[in-house]
């Protein structure tokens, strides 16, 4: 993956009337990213993620002086050195997470990373990509060996909330599995030496990624 774009400071935020805030109170957004899921039939698994990750409640704190009259009263504004602190929690937060090995401040709230992580999933077992209460990727195994990997879904009012935000989300996402597929909503499937490669190029507007397989 090339450079990433540094997110643009000068952002026109255009709040829709009825805004509710709690629905990006504890968001991650991926952007310019590559992720890749591959899953053997045994449950054995691999996840990479290459891009950009923006932790929406420190991007709206350190973009306050934007935001309508009516959310600022309901959301003090935070001083530089609340906000420095802010930013050195969240970035120890994902330090401390060994499956990453890149984690690069870019302002705003957004940092560039680099993660992989990988393991054998067992039935009645779930795997998340970033945390288990913020998951963007969710990996589970029912007692059918049966599992299913899906995106986080974000309701048509938050993907507007985003979008006011001048926030987007772009990439893309690849299951790459021997497994038997059950369904799934891929954009595009293909062959590559005996596995089966399955892409969705995801923007703010695209449905949410889901694969569903059969283990052994």
């Amino acid at each position: 993956m090339g450079t990433m774009t540094r997110i643009m400071s000068g952002v026109r935020v255009v709040w829709p009337a009825l805004l509710a805030i709690p629905l990006l109170a504890s968001c991650y957004l991926p952007d310019r990213f590559q992720s890749e899921i591959r899953v053997n039939p045994d449950g054995s698994y691999g996840i990479t993620y290459a891009g950009v990750l923006t932790w929406i409640p420190l991007f709206m704190d350190t973009n306050w002086a934007r935001l309508p009259k009516h959310i600022q009263e309901t959301k003090p504004k935070k001083t530089a050195q609340e906000l420095k602190a802010d930013n050195k929690k969240f970035f120890d937060d994902l330090k401390r997470d060994n499956y990453f090995s890149v984690v690069e401040p870019m302002g705003n709230g957004a940092y560039n990373v680099r993660y992989k992580r990988e393991g054998r999933i067992v039935d009645s077992e779930q795997v998340t990509f970033v945390r288990r209460n913020a998951a963007l990727i969710t990996l589970s195994v029912n007692k059918k060996r049966v599992m299913t990997i899906q995106s986080k879904a974000m309701s048509q009012d938050a993907k507007k909330q985003l979008a006011s935000l001048g926030l987007q989300m772009r990439g893309l996402f690849r299951v790459v599995t021997q497994a038997k597929v059950i369904k799934h909503n891929a954009q595009q499937v293909k062959s590559f030496q005996g596995y089966n490669v399955y892409d969705w190029n995801l923007t703010l507007a695209s449905p949410t990624p889901k694969i569903v397989l059969q283990l052994r």
